[in-house]
């Protein structure tokens, strides 16, 4: 089928003349989209997008239409569009037909899923296009079945797009991992693209991973992610690969495994992140013999509760490439188990040895501004565990951090040099 071009307007207030219905407005009111969305985190930080604003308050999502625009922009409403109704068992080969009927066609269309509740039960490729958005203002709930493994939203191989909306996508992972293997368990999003966005969603439980961001250029803002016990892991909240200048801002993430994990990264910005129960932001791994391209790396403004880690470079013994340039600003810690480790001999559920020869450069790495206390171990607050000379310019400052019930071990240094530690050697 030919693909016709979708062109997105760079101001949000033209994405969706005649866009419908917000909590507490009749449906298909022309009105612009006004959806109260509820964010739950721990503070607020200004950035230059003035883009984050206070939190532990409602927020709305943004604009999608202005009815004073003279442009118009096509609405393509999978009730309207597709016929969706209250007893669809399955609104996703709908959303998928109303993509290529309507969405494909139209210049700057908005795939709108109405508010409500609506179940899913299959895989939707929403690709490839061109500038166009996917508006969830109503409740997505996958239902328990062998869908298989996979994204069940797949956003890959296109451009200039956004997903918004203020919807829960209600994934049901207690469920699927209580009956299924790990290769039939489903992730909920895939992005994969350059210059698209993210914002104002809630992924709720997903049976695997949660989201998956890999492109260039592109934002994840303003979500809530959200994970129910018991915790397990492949459940990260949040994983990117980043080509080129990324950014994560604003957003709280209660999973089982990573809060955000770091694959590849030239360019990445991370800003006003709460990360509950799982484990760290992380850089790594690469797998056995995988390679690690990993540079200019900035997150800053982080609070951690009851998690397994804080950050965590972990990489496996064989592994090679560079992970350089990365700072980690402002964390305030609480019950964590491993605050700050660099581990170049990681192996998944175990320790290898680091005698096995590895070609890993980590280099220019801070630690700036964390304080809190970790869990009631033994384990020290920071571990540095390289090959020699593998960690070099690993720098400590504003470091005040304690262990529960009165503990004091000792930070943990091997093959490592830098500065802001006593017990760190300077290189």
């Amino acid at each position: 089928m030919h693909l016709f071009p979708c062109l997105l307007t760079l101001s949000l207030q033209l994405l969706a003349l005649q866009a419908g219905t917000a909590i507490g407005l009749e449906a298909r009111t022309p009105h612009v989209l006004r959806r109260a969305y509820t964010k739950h985190t721990s503070r607020s930080v200004q950035d230059t997008r003035d883009a984050l604003k206070t939190t532990h308050q409602e927020r709305a999502a943004p604009e999608v239409g202005d009815p004073s625009s003279s442009q118009s922009t096509t609405i393509c409403d999978i009730v309207d569009q597709g016929g969706a109704t209250s007893s669809t068992l399955d609104v996703g080969p709908i959303i998928e037909q109303v993509f290529k009927s309507c969405v494909k066609r139209s210049s700057g269309a908005v795939l709108r899923v109405p508010a409500g509740d609506w179940p899913i039960a299959s895989h939707v490729i929403l690709n490839p296009c061109e500038d166009f958005t996917f508006q969830m203002e109503g409740n997505l709930h996958l239902t328990v079945a062998n869908v298989g493994g996979g994204p069940i939203f797949d956003f890959r191989y296109s451009n200039n797009f956004r997903v918004t909306g203020g919807g829960t996508f209600f994934g049901n992972g207690r469920a699927f991992r209580d009956k299924y293997a790990l290769k039939d368990r489903p992730r909920l999003m895939l992005f994969e693209g350059t210059n698209y966005e993210v914002d104002h969603i809630r992924l709720d439980d997903a049976p695997m991973y949660h989201l998956t961001a890999r492109g260039s250029h592109f934002k994840v803002h303003d979500i809530v992610i959200s994970s129910k016990p018991p915790y397990v892991g492949t459940t990260d909240g949040i994983d990117l690969v980043c080509e080129e200048q990324c950014s994560v801002y604003s957003a709280n993430v209660t999973s089982g495994d990573e809060c955000l994990s770091i694959k590849k990264a030239h360019g990445v910005e991370v800003q006003d992140l709460e990360c509950h129960n799982g484990g760290a932001v992380s850089i790594g791994s690469a797998g056995p013999d995988g390679t690690f391209e990993v540079e200019d790396v900035r997150v800053k403004g982080v609070s951690m509760h009851n998690s397994q880690a804080g950050v965590y470079i972990k990489a496996y013994p064989r592994s090679r490439g560079y992970i350089r340039g990365c700072l980690f600003q402002d964390f305030t810690i609480d019950d964590v188990a491993h605050p700050i480790e660099i581990n170049q001999a990681w192996c998944g559920h175990g320790e290898c040895s680091l005698s096995e020869p590895g070609g890993l450069d980590i280099s220019d790495i801070t630690f700036d501004g964390f304080k809190g206390s970790g869990d009631d171990t033994t384990r020290p607050p920071v571990i540095l565990r390289c090959h020699s000379g593998g960690c070099h310019d690993i720098n400590f400052k504003n470091i005040d951090l304690a262990k529960k019930g009165g503990r004091s071990p000792k930070p943990q240094m091997q093959g490592a040099c830098g500065a802001g530690l006593a017990a760190l050697p300077a290189c």
